[in-house]
C-alpha cells in the first residue's frame, strides 16, 4: 500500500499503531475496506479526535499493512495519550521501514521513538520472600501473562489503570488496580505470599435436617382389605361346606325314611325341603367362597407400596378387620367388621 503521510504542524508528525493489533492478524486482505478507513481516520486526526481515529488506523493497518499506515498511527496513538503503545509503534516501523528501504519513515519513527522514551511510564512487579516459593505462580497484567522472566523488569506501560492478578494453585488469588498517573513515572509493584485458599465451609441456615426415612411400606388399608377379602373367602367356603354336610346329611335320613321315590311322610318332605334349601346355600357360599379368596389373593399380590416413613414418627393408624360366620335352621351368611 502507498499512501502519503500526513505531515501538518497541527497534527504532529506520523502515528503509531497498537502493538499486535495490526501486525498479529494473518487473515485475508480487503485494501478497498483498509483505504476507507485510512482516509475516514486522517479526516477525524485533523478534527483532533484521535480517540476514534486510532482505531481506525489499526483496523485499515489490519486490512492492508503498510508503514506508512502504521507510522501514522503511532503519531495517533501519542496524540491520546497511550505512551507506550505509541512508543513499541514507532521501533515496529523503524525495523520494517529499514527492511523496505523507506529510509524517511525510518527516520520519522526514530525520531518519534527519541522523543517518547524519556517520558514513558515503568511498572515493575517483583515478589516478596515469601512469593519466591510458591509453586506454579502466575501473574497476569491487564489479562496477558507476564512471563517468569518479566518478573522484576521495568515494564512500560499506558498512563491509566493497570489491574495485577496473581494466581497460584491451593493458594487465595491476590488482586491489585495500580494507576499510573504522569508520563515518566514508575512504579514498583511487590508480590506478597498468598494465603492458603480458605476451605469450603457448609452452609448453615438454621434449618432443621430433614428425618431420616425408612423404606416405604405396603399400603395399610390396602393390606387390610386384602386379608379381609381372603378371609371372607375362607369363611365363606367353611361356612358353603358346612351347609352342603349339612343337606348331605339330611338327604341321607330321608332316603331312609324314604326309600321309594314317593314318600308320604310329612316331616320327611320337610327335612327334603330343607335338605334342598342347605344344598343350594352351600353351592352360593363354595362360589363366593372361591370368588372372594382369589381376589384377596391377587389384592395382596398387587397392593401398591406406601410413601416412605421417616425414623421416629408417630406408627401409622391401627387396621382392625372382623369375619363372623351366621348359621341358622334355615340358612346362614357372613358378617364382617372393621376400622381403618
Amino acid at each position: 500500500m502507498t499512501r502519503t503521510v500526513l505531515l501538518r504542524v497541527a497534527l504532529g508528525a506520523s502515528l503509531v499503531l497498537l502493538p499486535g493489533a495490526a501486525l498479529a492478524d494473518g487473515g485475508a486482505r480487503d485494501p478497498a475496506a483498509a483505504e476507507m478507513l485510512f482516509r475516514d481516520a486522517k479526516a477525524l486526526l485533523q478534527a483532533g479526535d484521535f480517540h476514534h481515529a486510532c482505531p481506525k488506523l489499526a483496523e485499515s493497518q489490519r486490512l492492508d499493512p503498510g508503514t506508512g499506515t502504521q507510522l501514522l498511527l503511532a503519531h495517533c496513538l501519542e496524540k491520546d495519550g497511550a505512551i507506550a503503545s505509541a512508543w513499541a509503534t514507532y521501533r515496529t516501523v523503524i525495523a520494517e521501514a529499514r527492511a523496505a528501504g523507506r529510509d524517511d519513515r525510518e527516520r520519522l519513527a526514530r525520531e518519534g521513538a527519541a522523543r517518547l522514551e524519556p517520558r514513558l511510564p515503568l511498572l515493575r512487579v517483583t515478589l516478596s520472600p515469601g512469593a519466591t516459593s510458591i509453586v506454579g505462580l502466575a501473574i497476569h497484567r491487564d489479562g496477558v501473562l507476564l512471563g517468569e522472566p518479566a518478573w522484576g523488569t521495568a515494564m512500560p506501560v499506558d498512563p491509566g489503570e493497570h489491574r495485577l492478578v496473581v494466581t497460584a494453585p491451593q493458594r487465595a488469588p491476590w488482586t491489585l488496580v495500580v494507576t499510573v498517573r504522569e508520563a515518566g513515572a514508575r512504579v514498583d509493584v511487590e508480590v506478597p505470599e498468598l494465603p492458603p485458599e480458605p476451605a469450603a465451609t457448609p452452609h448453615l441456615t438454621g434449618e432443621v435436617p430433614p428425618p431420616l426415612v425408612q423404606p416405604g411400606t405396603p399400603s395399610v388399608a390396602r393390606t387390610a382389605a386384602s386379608w379381609t377379602v381372603l378371609a371372607a373367602g375362607g369363611a365363606a367356603l367353611a361356612v358353603g361346606g358346612y351347609f352342603g354336610i349339612s343337606a348331605r346329611s339330611t338327604w341321607d335320613d330321608v332316603r331312609t325314611k324314604c326309600p321309594a321315590s314317593t314318600c308320604t311322610d310329612r316331616s320327611a318332605e320337610s327335612s327334603l325341603s330343607d335338605a334342598r334349601r342347605a344344598a343350594t346355600l352351600s353351592t352360593v357360599l363354595v362360589a363366593s367362597g372361591l370368588v372372594l379368596a382369589g381376589g384377596g389373593i391377587v389384592l395382596l399380590a398387587t397392593r401398591p407400596r406406601g410413601p416412605a416413613t421417616a425414623v421416629g414418627s408417630p406408627p401409622a393408624a391401627r387396621v382392625t378387620a372382623t369375619l363372623r360366620a351366621h348359621v341358622a335352621p334355615g340358612g346362614g351368611g357372613l358378617v364382617a367388621e372393621g376400622s381403618f
